[in-house]
C-alpha cells in the first residue's frame, strides 16, 4: 500500500495528523499546530501524540499493522473553560478481519457514545431477575447465546431491535439504554465487540485505499454524523427525565448538578459521552 493511502505502509503521521485535525476543526479549536510526542503524564494514559487539544494514540502491531485513537483533551479543554465541545467525538482507524463491510478493511469510526463494560452490567442484572425467567439456566448460556446470534463470528457487529430483545426482562436496564440508542440510529448503528466489553453507538465506514486528503471529508462527515445521534441522544434523556418529573411534586425534587470536569466523565443513562 502506499504512503498515501490508509493500509500497510501508510505515513502514520501524516494520517494522524489529518484525522486530529478535522477533529479539531469540528470542534472550532486551533489547527496549524506541530505534532508532538506526548508527555510522560500522557504516555502514562496511552497517548503517543498530541496535536493542540487532541491527544492521539498509535499502536503498531508488526508486519505493517496498526491502530489509530483520536480523542479531545477534555481535561485541556476543562481547564480553558471550553467544555463540553460541540463534537465530543473520539475516532478509531483500525483493521478488523471480519466485519459486516467483510474481511480485512480498515475501518474509520466516529464514536459517539460507548456502553462500557457492556457484559458485566448483563451480569448484574442477570443475578437479579435471571431465576425468574428460564429461557436461559446461567449466566454463560447467555453469553454464548449473544456471540452466537449477535456477535456470529465477527469482530464488530452491527445490533438491531429484534437482538436486544433477549435483554427484556433478565437485564432490563441495560435494555433500555441500548432500546434508546436504536432510536438516534440511521447512518450511525450500535456496534459490539466480540469480547461483549462494549457496545458503541457509532458511524463507521471502510476507508480500505483511499487516500490520507480524501480522508479528511470522510473524517468531517463521520463527525457530523456521530455528532447529531449523539445530540439526539441527550434529547432523548432528557425528555425521560421531564416526563419522571411531572410525576413527582415539585417539593420532593432536590435538583443536583454535576459537573463532568469534576467527575471527569460526561454521561447521559448508562452511556459514556466524553471520559478522561
Amino acid at each position: 500500500m502506499e504512503e498515501g493511502r490508509v493500509g500497510k505502509g501508510v505515513d502514520l503521521e501524516k494520517l494522524v495528523r489529518v484525522i486530529a485535525e478535522e477533529l479539531l476543526k469540528a470542534n472550532g479549536l486551533h489547527t496549524g499546530q506541530e505534532l508532538k510526542l506526548a508527555d510522560s503524564e500522557l504516555i502514562e494514559r496511552g497517548f503517543t501524540y498530541t496535536l493542540g487539544e487532541a491527544g492521539i494514540c498509535v499502536e503498531e502491531f508488526g508486519d505493517g499493522y496498526w491502530s489509530v485513537y483520536v480523542v479531545l483533551l477534555y481535561d485541556k479543554l476543562c481547564k480553558l473553560g471550553e467544555f463540553p465541545p460541540k463534537y465530543p467525538i473520539s475516532l478509531s482507524l483500525e483493521f478488523i478481519e471480519r466485519s459486516p463491510f467483510g474481511r480485512n478493511k480498515w475501518l474509520l469510526s466516529a464514536i459517539a457514545a460507548s456502553l462500557e463494560r457492556f457484559f458485566e452490567r448483563v451480569d448484574m442484572e442477570f443475578e437479579v431477575w435471571g431465576d425468574f425467567y428460564e429461557d436461559f439456566k446461567d449466566l454463560s448460556e447467555l453469553r454464548r447465546y449473544i456471540e452466537e446470534e449477535w456477535v456470529k463470528g465477527m469482530e464488530i457487529n452491527v445490533l438491531s431491535a429484534n437482538k436486544l430483545k433477549v435483554l427484556e426482562k433478565i437485564a432490563p436496564h441495560v435494555y433500555e439504554d441500548l432500546l434508546n440508542a436504536l432510536k438516534v440510529v440511521n447512518t450511525v448503528k450500535l456496534w459490539i465487540t466480540d469480547d461483549l466489553t462494549s457496545v458503541s453507538l457509532a458511524a463507521v465506514e471502510d476507508v480500505t485505499g483511499i487516500g490520507i486528503e480524501e480522508l479528511r471529508g470522510t473524517v468531517a462527515r463521520l463527525i457530523r454524523e456521530a455528532g447529531e445521534a449523539q445530540r439526539r441522544l441527550i434529547e432523548i434523556y432528557r425528555e425521560e427525565a421531564e416526563r419522571a418529573l411531572s410525576r413527582v411534586p415539585r417539593s420532593r425534587v432536590i435538583e443536583v448538578e454535576v459537573d463532568p470536569c469534576a467527575a471527569r466523565e460526561w454521561c447521559v443513562g448508562g452511556w459514556v459521552l466524553a471520559s478522561w
